[in-house]
This record gives C-alpha cells, sequence and structure tokens, in this order.
C-alpha cells in the first residue's frame, strides 16, 4: 500500500476513533455531567497518567533502536529485542500496581489535594480498577510501534479505534446501570487493544516469549529513555501543577477542563495522527541509512501539512468555540453555566492548537536522530513558564487562566524548537516555508473575515438545539469552502525541490 493510501486509511480510522472517543466524552458528560463521579473518574485516569505515564516513552524510544537493530542485525535479533522490551517493562509495570494498591488514597490525595471527601473515596475505589491498565501496557506500546516500523500502520490505527469503541460501550451501559461500572472503561478496552495488535504482530512474523537479555540494544535504549522520560516527567508535572490548581476550584472544574482539552486533543489528533504515524519510522530510517536530503524533505512536507491544517482550525474554532461546546455537549445534565465555564476554556486551549501538532512532529524529528535532550530542555521551559503563569492567572480567570498558561507556554517555547531544529538542517528551504506559511496565514485570515460576517449577520433564526447544529454546520461549511477554494487558485506543493539521494 503506498503513503497516500496508507495516510488515507489511517486517517479515516483515526477520525472513526476519534469520533468515537468525542462520543464517549460526549456520553460521559450526558450521564455524568461536571460531577463528582465525572471528577473522579477523570482523575482515576490522569493519576495513571501521571503516575505511570512513563511506560508510553517506550513507543517512541523503541523506534530508531528497532530499526538500527534491523539495519544491522537482521529482524530475528530485533524480535528478540522486542521481546527483551515488553518483559522488562512487564515487571516494572506489576511493581507499580502493587504500589498503588498498598495505598491508592495517598496517590489521589498526592495528585487532587483540594477534592471533597467523597470525591476523594470515588476516586481511589475507580483508581484500583484504572491501574490495571499497566498489565497490558508493556504490551501495547512496543507491538504499536513495532507494526508502524513494519508498515502495518492500518492494524495500529484499527486498535486505537476498537478501544474507544469499548470505552464508549461501557460509558453507556455505566450511564443506564450502575456507575460503578464506569472505572472499567478505562481497563477492559486496553485488554482489547492489546489482543489486536499481538495478533497483528504475529501475522508480521512476531512471537512472544518471556525472557529478558540486557543487550547494547537494550542499553541504546535506556540510555534514549532516560532524556525521554525526564522530558515526560516534566509533562507530568506539568499536567499535576495543573490538576492541582483545578481540584482547589469549584466542583465540576476537573470535568470541564477535561471536556475542553478532549476536544481540542480530539482536533489535534485527527487531523495529526496520519501526518506523524506515516512520517516517524520515515524519519527513523532516513537518519539510520544517514539520507540527510530525504530526511530534510518528509520533515518539510510534514511543517507544510500541518501548517495547511491547523492554522485554518485555530481559526475557525477561536470564532465558533461556544457554538462548538453547545452542539457537542450542552444537552443532558450538561447545563449553561458548564457551557459557558467549557466554552472558555476551550477557546484558550484551542489558541495553540497549530503549535501543539507542529511541536509533537518536531518532537518526532528529533526522537528519530535520538536527539532526547532537546525535548527535555524545551519541556523544562514550557513548565517553568506554565508554572508561573498559573499562579498568576488563576488566580484572575479561574479555570480559564489555567487553560490560557498552557497555550501560552507553548507558544513561546515552539518557535525556539522550530528555529533551532532548522538551524541545524542545511538541507531545509527556509525560505520556502516562511513563503508557504504566510500564505496559508493570509487564506485562514480570509476564511475568518468570512465566518465572521456570516455568524454575526446571517445566522438561522432557529430555535433550539436544532438551530444551534444547523447554523454550526452552516458556519463549518462556509469556512471550508472558502479556505479551499482558496487552495485550489494557489495550488500549494508540500514537498521540497531537492534531489533525494
Amino acid at each position: 500500500m503506498n503513503i497516500k493510501k496508507s495516510a488515507f486509511w489511517i486517517s479515516f480510522i483515526a477520525m472513526a476513533g476519534k469520533c468515537l472517543g468525542f462520543f464517549r466524552e460526549v456520553a460521559l458528560s450526558h450521564f455524568y455531567g461536571a460531577s463528582d463521579i465525572a471528577d473522579a473518574y477523570i482523575m482515576a485516569g490522569n493519576i495513571v497518567g501521571v503516575l505511570f505515564g512513563w511506560i508510553g516513552t517506550v513507543y517512541l524510544c523503541y523506534t530508531p533502536v528497532y530499526l538500527e537493530v534491523v539495519h544491522h542485525k537482521g529482524k530475528k535479533q530485533a524480535n528478540r529485542f522486542t521481546g527483551s522490551v515488553i518483559t522488562g517493562l512487564f515487571l516494572l509495570s506489576l511493581f507499580c500496581i502493587i504500589l498503588t494498591y498498598l495505598s491508592p488514597r495517598f496517590f489521589v490525595s498526592l495528585i487532587a489535594p483540594g477534592f471533597a471527601e467523597n470525591t476523594t473515596k470515588i476516586s481511589v475505589e475507580f483508581l484500583r480498577i484504572a491501574v490495571l491498565i499497566l498489565l497490558v501496557e508493556p504490551l501495547i506500546f512496543p507491538l504499536k510501534a513495532y507494526l508502524e516500523c513494519n508498515k502495518q500502520f492500518i492494524i495500529s490505527s484499527a486498535s486505537d479505534f476498537f478501544l474507544s469503541f469499548t470505552q464508549l460501550g461501557l460509558i453507556f451501559f455505566s450511564g443506564l446501570y450502575n456507575y460503578r461500572v464506569l472505572p472499567y472503561a478505562m481497563f477492559v478496552p486496553y485488554v482489547i487493544q492489546a489482543v489486536i495488535v499481538y495478533v497483528g504482530s504475529r501475522k508480521n512474523g512476531f512471537a512472544l516469549k518471556p525472557y529478558f537479555s540486557y543487550s547494547e540494544d537494550i542499553k541504546t535504549m535506556l540510555l534514549l529513555i532516560v532524556p525521554y522520560f525526564l522530558s515526560s516527567l516534566v509533562i507530568e508535572i506539568n499536567s499535576l501543577v495543573d490538576r492541582y490548581f483545578a481540584s482547589t476550584l469549584q466542583s465540576g472544574t476537573v470535568s470541564s477542563i477535561n471536556y475542553a482539552s478532549i476536544l481540542n486533543s480530539f482536533f489535534v489528533n485527527v487531523f495529526s495522527i496520519a501526518i506523524v504515524t506515516i512520517l516517524y519510522p520515515r524519519l527513523a530510517a532516513a537518519a539510520v541509512s544517514r539520507k540527510e536530503e530525504q530526511y530534510a524533505n518528509d520533515l518539510s512536507t510534514g511543517i507544510k501539512l500541518v501548517s495547511f491544517l491547523f492554522i485554518p482550525i485555530t481559526v475557525g474554532a477561536c470564532l465558533l468555540s461556544k457554538n462548538i461546546i453547545s452542539c457537542v455537549f450542552g444537552h443532558g445534565k450538561f447545563g449553561a453555566e458548564d457551557i459557558e465555564r467549557t466554552s472558555s476554556i476551550f477557546t484558550m486551549y484551542i489558541i495553540s492548537i497549530f503549535f501543539v501538532a507542529l511541536r509533537e512532529l518536531l518532537f518526532r524529528s528529533l526522537y528519530s536522530k535520538k536527539n532526547m535532550k532537546l525535548p527535555l530542555l524545551m519541556g523544562v521551559l514550557s513548565t517553568v513558564i506554565n508554572i508561573i503563569l498559573n499562579m498568576i492567572l488563576v488566580r484572575k480567570m479561574g479555570a480559564s487562566g489555567l487553560a490560557l498558561s498552557t497555550s501560552l507556554s507553548t507558544l513561546c517555547v515552539t518557535p525556539i524548537l522550530f528555529f533551532s531544529i532548522l538551524r541545524k538542517n542545511n538541507a531545509i528551504d527556509s525560505a520556502d516555508l516562511f513563503l508557504f506559511l504566510g500564505k496559508i496565514g493570509l487564506m485562514a485570515s480570509v476564511m475568518g473575515i468570512a465566518v465572521f460576517l456570516l455568524k454575526r449577520y446571517c445566522s438561522i433564526s432557529i430555535s433550539g438545539y436544532v438551530g444551534q447544529w444547523i447554523n454550526l454546520l452552516l458556519y463549518t461549511i462556509t469556512g471550508i469552502t472558502v479556505y479551499f477554494s482558496l487552495a485550489f487558485l494557489w495550488k500549494p506543493k508540500f514537498t521540497q525541490s531537492i534531489q533525494v539521494k
């Protein structure tokens, strides 16, 4: 399957999976609103992510090492390397589960010290189930990377789809039956995902054998993991600070932040996942083979694609923030006050969506060359900025200040990262990139003006939930039509005019 077909199917599956994930959050808001139960469910998942998210570092650190082992030693040795990674991760995860079961209340109090007693009790109950995710994550992350290194992108993406599908079903079941089913919506879907990626890997020549061998390849990956782990730890500390401030605000704030954040992540992931999923193994392979021109060409293409998609999304989502939140969450137990609070938070998040997507692509480009130090430095800088801004803005703006602090820290750091990478990659045509960005910005501005005028002077006067959806669709279709009409006239070129060796 060629790159264009792979990109199409990955985007299609990702869109379907993210839509299900999006409906999952809508279902959560419908059945539980911005309540203690919703806060406890979200916080239990956050605790696992904050304290044990380091397991996911293997997904990125594994890829360049695996490709190097295949290149120099063959696939058989690469499969042995993969088995050792999985075994070592499982033993560490088992230790983390035991640690959590010994004192779950301590971890809840650590991450959410401002929770009321009832919310804390529910969080502890949910955490005991949620932490069991660690039983299967050691299998999921390495094998997803294994599949993508072997160009099995569809299976990897499909596993995420079934994860979201199962989560949605279990949340619906819990809402109709009993809230105590809710934490199983975190654990059970990951078991299903683990089965899918393992079966796919078996068909591609991998057989899991529980052994661990400390080889030079493992040592190389550990040397990559340490700075990446520290970088991830910094990000999690950043999240921890946000959750700490959020837990001290009024009840339902954690839920509102989560809904806004999930919606923001929906836009980022749906439109960037195909770009990152395909380009990361290509960048790593080019780095291993020392094909600098191909590396520069792929990175430049990725930057242009991210710009083409996310600059107009930023403009449109900022203009239609309240419309989007009203249509998506404005039903069930999600009231008018929840809509106002969540839309304000969402606006603060969405202003940095282009920089978030660009940052992730640039980080992957560095990981492909085993450069983990620069992302670590950028993560530390971003966290320091975010903490300082949190202390200033939360007092003045509440939950919206938390979101704005996160966005501003990203807006400050990403340009530094961008110019640093351009300076070190002479094969990238900087002038061509900046000209491309300028044209995209102009097109997005014209689109934004058209949507603003339509919203202000030509809204359809139909009251109620249906009227909100009709207007949102009208604004969205108009924006898409204007933007792609301009793109049709311009016919942008995404690849650099360099000769790839």
